[in-house]
Formats: C-alpha cells, structure tokens, sequence
C-alpha cells in the first residue's frame, strides 16, 4: 500500500514492520523500496524516508515504539532523546483530544448522517427512470456479466430439520461458485432429484435458508401450503466461507468480498442478484411457469 504513502511525499515518513508478521516482510520491504524512489525522485532529503523492521511477529513492539520515537524527535529538532527502561500508561482521559472524548459529542456531524444529507440531495436531482431505461440502469449498476442458457446442477444429500426432509441442490452459477437450493419434501423419498412444479415459490434468505426456514414466519406460512424453495445465494448460508467470529462483525469476509468486487469494477450484490437469475433459469428449464420471489 506504498500509495497511501506516497501520497504523503514528500513530507517524512516511516514505515515500520516487523519480521515475523503474518504480513509479508517481503511486501514491507517492497514499499519502502518504492518510496524511497519516488521521494529520489522529487528530490526529498534523503533523512525524509526510514523504514524499521523489528525482530517480532505481528504488534507494535518496543522496538518499533523506540524507532518511531526517535524519527519523531529528529524530525522535531530534538535530536537524540532517552528511552525510559519501563513506561506507565497514560489515563485514558489522558489521551483525549475533546473535553469528553468524542468527536461527535464535541459538535462534529458523523459521516453517516453526511452520506445520508448527500444521498437526499441527489435522490431531489436524479431523473426518474422507468420500464426498459430503468432495466438497463439497474444491469449496469450491479455489473451483470452474460448468463449461460441453464446452469448445471448436482443433486446433493438431503437433510433432515425437525422431522422435515430438505432436498439440495447445488448450481453452478458461475464459474466454480456453487448457490445451494433447498426444497421442503412433503415426500422424502423424492428428495434425491430435482422436480419443479409449475408454479414455484422461491424464498430468498436473510442469513442462511436453514435458518430462515424454520424460524422466518413468511417462509413457515407458505411452506404449508406449497412447496417452497429457498436459495442460499453466494457468501450466504451454506455458501458462507469458514472465519473467526460472527458473520455480523463489520470487518469480516462478506466485506472483504464487497471491497474485491469494487477494486475489479464488479458488484458483490450483482453476482448474489447472477445466482438469483440462474437459479430461475434452471427452474423454468425443469417446468415452471412462473416463479413467485419472497
């Protein structure tokens, strides 16, 4: 991430890491290489740049308390400063930077009331759209790529919740990603094949079908009336990766996806709405006529 520095030239930095991190000493070295270009570059004093590699795995040790220390005093005319043998932390009262610690309590507006003032403004600006122009406007907003014709799909285990039998199935959506259908069997000894009847009623989860089937009210109520699918679309449900902690933390995989799709000018949200698509193109290929979406 040498740009985020770079960006910064040519005023001093430095770049502390650490030899035994989880991330890649070898990436560290790469950006002090590349900022210490650009800095030769525009001409910076040499003393503009440092870089400091500690002995540790990932943390920010005494070392690196030390080595940023000392580049903060040479560059604040200090000169050389001592370095205590043990410190006391500070009160956390201490450290703060308004009366009680909170920006927002000390008159700032937080960004998510800006995004939202932003958001009003334009929806006052934007045209309305309808019918095909709308159609278009919402494709190109979440990047939807070429549909194959009907997506291969595998006839998986069925399971048993509660003395209810869930037929699987698994479909190809794109590429090697896999969207995980699921059907209540009123007879469980069909459960190994996929049937479709000619009007179907396809559920489209919260958080994971297996879930949302026994305790959503809406999906408990047309499930006893008709045969009800539900899709486990991408990063959802059974298609969830494996990782530390509750799926709801803000910084987990869900949101790393979402960042990688933006960086390749994709939609995360758009390939989850491909997997919807596909799953009703290998429905009505089976039969249906029409397909009702809760």
């Amino acid at each position: 991430m040498a740009d985020f520095l770079i960006a910064r030239a040519p005023l001093p930095v430095l770049i502390l890491g650490q030899h035994y991190d989880y991330f890649d000493r070898r990436g560290h070295q790469e950006a002090c290489d590349q900022v210490w270009d650009f800095y030769e570059l525009l001409g910076a004093p040499e003393e503009n740049v440092a870089c400091f590699r500690g002995d540790h795995p990932h943390g920010y040790w005494r070392e690196n308390q030390e080595s940023m220390v000392d580049f903060f005093a040479q560059h604040a005319g200090l000169g050389d400063v001592e370095h205590p043998d043990e410190t006391e932390p500070l009160e956390e009262e201490a450290l703060y930077a308004t009366p009680q610690g909170n920006v927002v309590k000390a008159g700032s507006t937080p960004i998510y009331r800006l995004i939202d003032e932003r958001a009003e403004e334009l929806t006052r600006h934007r045209p309305s759209l309808s019918g095909e122009a709308l159609k278009s406007k919402l494709a190109e907003l979440l990047h939807l790529p070429p549909r194959r014709a009907v997506p291969h799909h595998r006839n998986l285990r069925p399971i048993e919740v509660n003395d209810e039998t869930y037929a699987r199935y698994a479909i190809e959506t794109e590429g090697s990603i896999r969207a995980i259908l699921r059907k209540k069997m009123d007879e469980p000894r069909h459960a190994h094949s996929l049937d479709v009847e000619r009007t179907v009623h396809l559920f489209l989860l919260h958080y994971a079908s297996e879930e949302d089937l026994q305790d959503d009210p809406l999906a408990r109520t047309l499930a006893k009336d008709t045969p009800l699918y539900a899709l486990d679309v991408r990063g959802l449900g059974e298609s969830r990766p494996d990782e530390e902690g509750s799926f709801w933390q803000p910084y987990g995989m869900d949101y790393m996806f979402h960042g990688h799709s933006l960086l390749f000018g994709e939609s995360y949200l758009g390939r989850r709405v491909l997997d919807v698509l596909q799953t009703i193109d290998l429905l009505v290929n089976e039969g249906a006529q029409a397909i009702h979406l809760y």
